[in-house]
């Protein structure tokens, strides 16, 4: 008697779930509201969860069906389609009597919400929708069902994958779905039970919260089939009936929070029907087929929260999913609370325990009285997966990478060190924290992912405790940490490594930890973010460890203000960097035994130094003697040493002294190659600096090929595609093919590629980074050569003036930015002008790098042409004259430089009334590919103009 009482109450709850839901499921704030507080939450959540064992009393009905229809016409709904307070009492008065009506009060029909009229609607992913009515056909039994969410939505990819687990013909066993707290599983079992209630005979629902509710549910089916009621927890009657009653041939069991295996296995029966478990626990993986369930994504959080809410903006549920994990549990809270988004996520981090007590959601339980059950169970049989719990609580949110762990274990300092050194008892812990449903583990890495949520009761709970367990947890992670530091920032193997320690060191204020090991990290982490092209990342820890440390010159903080030198000079603040670097050459050479390798290591940038300053000569002297000294220091298989000679060579290529540059640069090529990987970034760069010698040297068509065997290279490796040197390798290889000799609509082509890199390298670099001013010179060099783009090209000139003055004021690279731009703007009115402008250039640049110099040989080109077209054809000749000296005596005569030289010479003085070489147009087409429109040019008569083109400091 007492289990048809218990059918008749459960039953009777599930029409009033079902009243709810079609008035759109009003929170119970909310009905609490409407009721003038005659209903209670507490009351309505007990009741409508099924946890009465008896009707509920008239005096709660009556006014929860006036709450429910009133709500309803809150929302525009039809509350007449809900069934009046007088059908509810005729149904009510039914169930009082022991007989529950199959149709639901009012006017829709069947109890199990089903509108027979409407057929249910499929999606274009083939899935039906959640907000349709179940399908027409129903099982002939089908109970005890809870409701089904209106407001279900996405999980199609895990219907679909629960239908073909349970339709598998060779599964064996059981499917569970097993999945953290909170995260759907019941609410999948169910939206799988009423979208597939037509492909069974029998659909039954067994809650395991505890072995009672799960023997009572089985012995409710029992009854219902017509069998006695088990006089012990053994339930062979009823399998042999599932077994050979044709009826119910098509059975689907659903075992619903089920804890372990062994608890429930006398319950499943041995047979081929469809056996589904929801559980927190993974040791269900040994009992059949193991789907674990992850949170929403971001796209069905925010889909979630504009179904139950519309008054959601996108940015807002954008900032709650993103601040509970995407957590549906979490997100139906936060809705119920009624709390403003960014309340209830400061809320949230600061005391969630707190928040979860003050609104239960629509759950059987308050989720902190939940929270704490789990946490209680854990600690019930010894405290080694909370104290694992506790310590990974304090990690970041990133998968925490197990080597961490196990590295660490030699820590005596960790309060958790005896634990983490004992394998097997790290194992345990670990395996208590997955049957919690606590703790998943990647498979592919075995890194541990402890949820956002959890991670926030957890540090709450050990906060409460007081301030010395949050702050040895910290420090428990800040030493963990350290521990899995491979102690090789340069080194592109590593960076994996510490882009999993970068978030958790973040997270867990390594910055304001004191110790040795720990600041080291901190160093090192610097290190490798200016390596992986992100010096703006590296100034912001490095400038929040320096706040802590103080200004003291102690080593660590040496060490620091070191890479901070690197940071700033790859941003672009060059000034600020050789400041730096100058103060802590100076605090170094106070204890040179210390510091050998360190001071080697800063003198031998006074040749970057010496190039930002426009002092190339001195640059080049400098750097010689740097390649020199490491040499002999280090040897010549060293990566310091291959820095030293990159700077050399940058030295060489600026001075146009190619054939040794090409040297050096080959000889460093096969040292890099011999010390590292093929693939390595520096073999790499390398191979791209002998690339760009040989283009220097005008050898454009092995320059080109070179560029293009890096590039293939570079883009299967580890680099970022805005890496600083992938943005620098870019418009080397756009330069090269410039050169080479590109047709118009290549040219054009060629342009919206460099007008992209322009793009990436003010977006990573910033506008007046001397990279950002190269993109930009670079692209406007190459609309010059296109007909009708000149005026554009010189408004992008004058924005690489503007930056060059104001980063690089006077320099050498400056001055030639507005003799190239003076070049490009000037129109036949204005050639006077140009001449004006290009002369001062040129005499400012032969008094600082003298007249043999590129550059000046570049500028007085660039001047002679000026003359002729404004018709100082016997002055332009001279210089002419000049200039092909110079190049000649630099390049040698075949030199693309040199030709061009020859061929306005040429052209000028055929206009002066020379005969020019009868070899020069056979020459100049050897020298250049097929077609070039130099030769062209030449050939038509017309003047060849120099680009220029900025290397790297």
């Amino acid at each position: 008697m007492e289990s048809d009482q218990l059918s008749v109450a459960q039953r009777f709850a599930h029409d009033m779930n079902e009243l709810r839901q079609r008035a759109g499921r009003p929170s119970y704030s909310t009905l609490e509201r409407l009721s003038r507080h005659k209903l209670k939450r507490a009351t309505m959540s007990d009741v409508l969860n099924g946890n009465r064992v008896n009707l509920p009393d008239w005096r709660f009905v009556a006014p929860f069906v006036a709450a429910c229809r009133a709500a309803a016409e809150e929302s525009g709904l039809d509350a007449n389609e809900l069934g009046t307070t007088a059908d509810w009492k005729r149904h009510w008065d039914g169930a009082s009597s022991g007989v529950i009506d199959a149709r639901f009060p009012g006017h829709l029909g069947p109890s199990l919400g089903r509108d027979t009229s409407v057929p249910e609607p499929d999606l274009e992913d083939g899935s039906r929708d959640a907000g349709a009515p179940p399908p027409a056909t129903e099982p002939s039994l089908w109970g005890p069902l809870p409701p089904r969410l209106p407001d279900f939505v996405g999980r199609h990819v895990w219907l679909a994958t629960l239908r073909l687990a349970l339709a598998r013909p060779e599964r064996a066993g059981v499917v569970a779905i097993q999945g953290l707290f909170g995260v759907g599983k019941t609410q999948l079992a169910l939206e799988y039970a009423y979208r597939h209630a037509q492909d069974y005979d029998l659909v039954w629902w067994i809650p395991c919260d505890d072995a009672e509710s799960a023997h009572g549910a089985m012995a409710e089916l029992a009854s219902r089939l017509g069998l006695a009621t088990p006089e012990t927890d053994t339930y062979a009657e009823l399998f042999e009936l599932l077994r050979r009653d044709g009826r119910y041939g098509r059975w689907l069991l659903i075992f619903d929070n089920a804890t372990e295996p062994e608890d429930i296995r006398d319950l499943i029966p041995p047979l081929s029907g469809h056996v589904l478990v929801t559980t927190r626990s993974i040791r269900w993986e040994a009992s059949g087929d193991l789907l674990e369930l992850d949170v929403f994504d971001t796209e069905e959080s925010i889909a979630f929260l504009r179904r139950r809410m519309r008054r959601f903006s996108a940015s807002a549920a954008h900032r709650l999913a993103e601040g509970v994990g995407n957590l549906p549990l979490l997100l139906e809270h936060a809705v119920e609370s009624g709390i403003a988004t960014d309340s209830y996520l400061a809320r949230l981090n600061r005391d969630p325990l707190g928040l979860l007590d003050d609104q239960p959601a629509d759950y059987h339980a308050t989720v902190a009285g939940e929270w704490r059950s789990i946490l209680d169970r854990l600690c019930a049989d010894g405290t080694d997966a909370f104290d694992l719990l506790r310590c990974l609580a304090f990690f970041g949110g990133e998968p925490v990478p197990r080597e961490s762990l196990e590295r660490g274990s030699h820590r005596t300092e960790v309060s958790v060190h005896q634990l983490l050194h004992d394998p097997l008892r790290r194992i345990r812990a670990i395996s208590k924290l997955r049957r919690a449903g606590l703790l998943r583990v990647a498979a592919d890495t075995g890194s541990l992912e402890l949820h956002r949520v959890t991670r926030c009761v957890v540090r709450a709970m050990v906060t409460a405790a007081g301030p010395d367990g949050e702050e040895r947890a910290r420090h428990d992670v800040h030493l963990l940490l350290a521990a899995a530091d491979p102690l090789d920032p340069g080194d592109p193997a590593t960076w994996r490594v510490y882009e999993d320690l970068r978030g958790h060191a973040a997270a867990s204020g390594v910055c304001a930890c004191s110790h040795e090991m720990v600041r080291k990290l901190v160093i090192n982490l610097v290190h490798f973010l200016n390596a992986v092209g992100d010096p703006r990342s590296a100034l912001s820890l490095a400038d929040e460890a320096l706040a802590g440390w103080g200004d003291d010159y102690g080593d660590t903080t040496l060490a620091l203000r070191l890479a901070v030198a690197d940071a700033l000079f790859a941003r672009g603040r060059r000034a600020d960097a050789f400041t730096l670097r100058h103060d802590v050459l100076t605090a170094m050479r106070a204890d040179p035994a210390r510091w050998t390798a360190q001071i080697m290591h800063l003198e031998a940038l006074d040749g970057p130094r010496l190039r930002v300053l426009g002092r190339f000569r001195e640059a080049l002297a400098a750097d010689r003697r740097s390649v020199l000294a490491h040499r002999q220091e280090f040897g010549r298989d060293d990566p310091r040493t291959f820095a030293a000679i990159d700077g050399l060579v940058a030295d060489l290529l600026i001075g146009g002294l190619t054939t040794e540059a090409i040297g050096t640069a080959s000889d460093a090529y096969s040292d890099c190659l011999a010390f590292y990987d093929s693939t390595h970034p520096a073999v790499l760069a390398s191979r791209n600096l002998l690339g760009r010698c040989r283009w220097r040297a005008g050898q454009y068509a092995e320059a080109v090929g070179t560029f293009t065997e890096v590039r293939t290279a570079a883009d299967t490796g580890i680099l970022d595609q805005d890496h600083p040197w992938r943005l620098c390798q870019d418009i080397d290889y756009a330069v090269a093919r410039r050169d080479w000799g590109l047709g118009p609509e290549q040219l054009l082509a060629l342009a919206d590629e460099v007008q992209e890199v322009r793009r990436r390298c003010w977006r990573t670099l910033g506008a007046e980074h001397p990279q950002t001013l190269a993109a930009i010179v670079a692209l406007g060099s190459i609309l010059w050569r296109v007909g009708g783009q000149a005026r554009q090209a010189a408004r992008l000139l004058q924005d690489a003036e503007r930056g060059y003055q104001a980063a690089l004021p006077e320099h050498p690279y400056s001055l030639m930015c507005t003799s190239f731009l003076a070049s490009v703007s000037a129109h036949a009115e204005h050639q006077r002008r140009a001449v004006l402008v290009i002369e001062e250039v040129s005499g400012k640049l032969a008094d600082l790098l003298g007249f043999t110099h590129p550059l000046s040989l570049a500028a007085m080109a660039g001047l002679t042409n000026a003359l002729a077209r404004a018709g100082e054809h016997d002055v332009a000749f001279k210089h002419g004259q000049e200039v092909l000296a110079g190049f000649g005596a630099l390049f040698g005569a075949n030199h693309p430089h040199t030709l061009a030289a020859e061929a306005n010479a040429v052209t000028i003085g055929s206009w002066l009334g020379y005969a020019p070489p009868a070899d020069l147009h056979a020459r100049y087409m050897n020298a250049l590919h097929p077609g070039h429109t130099d030769a062209i040019a030449f050939s038509q008569g017309n003047l060849i103009d120099l680009d220029f083109t900025p290397l790297p400091l």
